[in-house]
């Protein structure tokens, strides 16, 4: 009976065993086939990893490429660039000192000469007799100063060949608070001398403003502030371009010159244009008038620099006088400026010459 019984579990024993081998080997055959596809798999990734690799590169020389191009083709965009949209991208090596410029701006006074003075008394200071002249003014204000931001010095200035000067202070919050009206008035009764005192000016045009607009009225400028959210006292100037006077008999548009206070508030204007008196008017840069010299004609240099003996009209090009000119014919207009001195249909003060552009 033992013996029958050991017989039994050697039998149930070796079963056991055989089973447990066939499931090793199906487990190594099973092991060995997911290896297999595990390698399948990692070729795969590499060769993908290869062709992604390829590609990114492809897509980078693509991208520097068109990039180059659109460069290449803004150079020639004849579309103006507006002051917010340069301040939002990054700054082109070209245009960082237009926009150091624009901040510098925010940080200036002019000192304008009276018109009805005879002389000058600030002619005979220098830069620095300047600068004292105006932080002394600013410490004899008293009560009319105690206001002012921390640290408010005048830290330069300039003198400009019509005799006004034109200051720089070491912040945008204290040229800010001199501008106050009150704050002016204060300041120059301490300055003392034939002067007045003039704030530095944003300009922009508003093209096809309705007639009916009063420029010279300041409630007619808080009425454009107002509609168009912009800061108050921001607009500081306005003038027709054209003489009222000079208007033909039914016009009933004309464009206007703004000037504004603060570069933040010409860029919105610039932007997203005005409402003038009921009307949306688009608005652009006021681009500076380029020096010329009358007597040669070119650009760049006034009197003082000019090396020519002999005058150039600006109508048609030739050796004399513009006032002695007989040509009278817009189309045959000679530049004297333009490539060659044959381009035909301007003359030398037309905003379409090739050198004016260049000049702006």
């Amino acid at each position: 009976m033992v013996k029958n019984q050991i017989q039994e579990h050697i039998e149930n024993f070796t079963s056991g065993v055989e089973d447990m081998r066939d499931t090793v080997e199906h487990v190594t055959t099973a092991t060995k086939t997911m290896m297999g596809k595990i390698d399948e798999v990692k070729d795969g990734l590499q060769e993908t990893t290869e062709q992604l690799t390829q590609a990114t590169q492809e897509l980078t020389e693509k991208t520097a490429e068109s990039t180059n191009k659109a460069t290449t083709d803004q150079v020639f965009d004849p579309q103006p660039m507006t002051y917010a949209a340069a301040t939002q991208q990054e700054a082109h090596a070209d245009h960082a000192e237009v926009i150091t410029r624009g901040h510098t701006t925010d940080k200036q006074i002019l000192i304008q000469k009276d018109k009805d003075a005879t002389n000058n008394a600030l002619d005979s200071l220098t830069e620095k007799d300047l600068v004292v002249k105006a932080n002394t003014a600013l410490d004899l204000m008293g009560m009319a100063g105690m206001d002012k931001p921390c640290h408010t010095p005048f830290i330069g200035a300039k003198k400009l060949r019509n005799g006004n000067v034109l200051y720089q202070l070491n912040s945008k919050d204290a040229a800010t608070w001199l501008r106050a009206p009150e704050v002016q008035k204060a300041f120059m009764e301490k300055y003392e001398g034939t002067s007045n005192i003039c704030n530095k000016l944003h300009y922009v045009i508003a093209e096809f403003v309705p007639v009916t607009f009063d420029a010279r009225s300041s409630f007619a400028h808080a009425k454009i502030e107002q509609d168009n959210f912009i800061g108050l006292d921001s607009i500081a100037y306005s003038k027709y371009i054209k003489p009222p006077h000079l208007r033909t008999g039914n016009q009933r548009v004309a464009h206007i010159i703004f000037g504004f206070t603060d570069c933040e508030d010409a860029n919105t204007a610039i932007t997203t244009g005005m409402f003038i008196e009921g009307k949306h008017a688009n608005v652009c840069k006021m681009l500076t008038k380029p020096k010329r010299r009358l007597k040669c004609q070119k650009y760049g240099h006034y009197v003082s620099d000019c090396k020519t003996t002999e005058d150039t009209c600006a109508r048609c090009g030739e050796m004399h006088r513009t006032a002695q000119c007989t040509v009278n014919d817009t189309a045959i207009y000679r530049c004297a400026n333009c490539t060659g001195n044959k381009a035909m249909g301007h003359g030398a003060a037309d905003r379409e010459c090739t050198a004016f552009k260049e000049q702006c």
